[in-house]
């Protein structure tokens, strides 16, 4: 499993809170982007002309789809690590 290197929260930066809520923007946005990437893989049916294309196709979407795993889990990563830190700014 990968290790992010994760920020330090102090009264001279961001706000645990608002570093936590982009973390939550960057998950919801992976999201969506995955319920279009879905529909939009490549199909066998779409390269009947030049099958050899296909597999190229397929790895190259692979490709995308693993930099978008890498990019959650770093999210992921960072938002549990926020979400344990309490906002003394608000309290």
């Amino acid at each position: 499993m990968r290790t992010f290197t994760l920020p330090t929260v102090n009264m001279n930066g961001s706000s645990a809170h608002e570093l936590l809520d982009q973390q939550l923007q960057v998950l919801r946005a992976i999201d969506a982007l995955w319920e279009v990437m879905r529909v939009s893989a490549p199909h066998g049916r779409d390269y009947q002309l030049a099958p050899e294309r296909y597999d190229s196709a397929r790895s190259d979407f692979n490709d995308t789809a693993d930099a978008l795993e890498l990019i959650k889990s770093r999210a992921n990563a960072l938002a549990l690590h926020l979400s344990d830190i309490p906002d003394w700014r608000t309290a």
